[in-house]
């Protein structure tokens, strides 16, 4: 590792520490307030119990300690994440004969991260009692709990044992409900990258996002990278000998094609086959698979296959018109070939997917 990535890797160990500090006296200052608010409140609970809004007050005290937790639940996962980059920085150091340049400590961080996100983390209310955070985190739900005492005390109607009761009943719900988002948070926060070491890692920006695909962009060569976020299937209609083509109108042009789509909810590409066929044709039969087909092997990462599927009545056309499907046709083999020799059918998905059928299907 050169000179200036050991300064950057011993900055980021510096900085994480800081915030680190940050952390632990923001944590601090919350406890301090909350602790000062409860005992003025408990001192002068004589001269509150005389203002006309000492109910609302009373129930005001326990909701800013279930706030309290929720921020010093928030404080702790920050925390967990700076440490993690101060053991990361650390790591780095000691194995900097194998870090090389900032592609390998990209790799070294990014497997760091992958790590982390596998480490099991078993929720064991007894953990709740180990380590000083956690003891802490422990105490205020208590204490947040038992806060309830001057809520519950406004209900005139309620004797002493049931009073107490409530109590008992509050903390141990308050206790319980912030372990379990107290985990949950910090399970997300386990394989979370602060923003500090954003830059060491070698990124894509994010083009474009919707439920089908990703577009990516690397900054240093400008080579686009489309990721398909779901499967897409493509199928080979056939009825009495004949192949049914659809005509589509795909960016303002007239094409003619055979069905196909994306499927939906990471459904089995068959049952994405056959709804599509349903979908866009009413239509329906027996399916097989024809095998898988790449749109692009240089730019697009995806999961496309292709079947042939057996039409059973094919009188009970309906067209999907929200998908722009104008019309149809049945044309034979040798139709269907010399619509492709003349160019009025160009699709790849078409062309690859009916080259396939009849490779498995050779004439007899």
């Amino acid at each position: 590792m050169n000179e200036q990535l050991i300064q950057h890797i011993e900055s980021l160990y510096n900085q994480a520490n800081t915030h680190l500090l940050e952390q632990t006296n923001k944590r601090d200052q919350i406890l301090l307030f909350y602790f000062v608010f409860i005992s003025f409140y408990v001192t002068q609970s004589d001269k509150i119990n005389s203002l006309p809004i000492h109910s609302i007050l009373s129930i005001l005290i326990f909701l800013i300690g279930i706030i309290i937790l929720s921020l010093l639940i928030e404080l702790r996962s920050w925390h967990l994440q700076y440490v993690s980059v101060a053991k990361l920085a650390t790591l780095i150091l000691s194995n900097s004969d194998q870090i090389t340049d900032k592609d390998s400590l990209g790799v070294f961080i990014e497997n760091y991260y992958d790590n982390k996100k596998k480490e099991k983390n078993k929720s064991q209310y007894k953990n709740f009692f180990v380590g000083l955070d956690n003891k802490i985190m422990m105490s205020i739900s208590i204490i947040v709990g038992c806060s309830s005492y001057f809520m519950y005390k406004q209900i005139t109607i309620l004797n002493n044992n049931l009073l107490y009761s409530l109590i008992i009943m509050t903390t141990f719900l308050t206790c319980f409900l912030t372990f379990f988002f107290y985990n949950k948070r910090i399970k997300t926060a386990k394989g979370y990258k602060p923003w500090i070491i954003q830059g060491l890692i070698k990124q894509q920006p994010l083009v474009l996002k919707n439920k089908y695909l990703t577009v990516l962009k690397d900054n240093e060569s400008n080579y686009i990278h489309i990721e398909q976020n779901t499967g897409g299937v493509v199928i080979v209609p056939t009825c009495n000998n004949k192949f049914l083509l659809i005509k589509i109108i795909r960016n303002e042009k007239e094409n003619l094609e055979f069905p196909r789509g994306f499927s939906e909810n990471n459904e089995d590409l068959y049952v994405a086959a056959k709804r599509e066929l349903k979908e866009e044709l009413n239509l329906s039969g027996s399916i097989e698979s024809l095998g898988h087909l790449s749109t692009d092997t240089g730019l697009i990462t995806d999961n496309i296959e292709a079947f042939h599927i057996s039409i059973e009545k094919p009188n009970n056309i309906i067209l999907q018109n929200e998908e722009k499907i104008i019309s149809y046709i049945f044309c034979s083999k040798e139709e269907l070939e010399e619509k492709i020799i003349s160019e009025e059918i160009i699709d790849n998905f078409t062309l690859s997917s009916y080259l396939k059928y009849k490779l498995k299907n050779p004439p007899k």
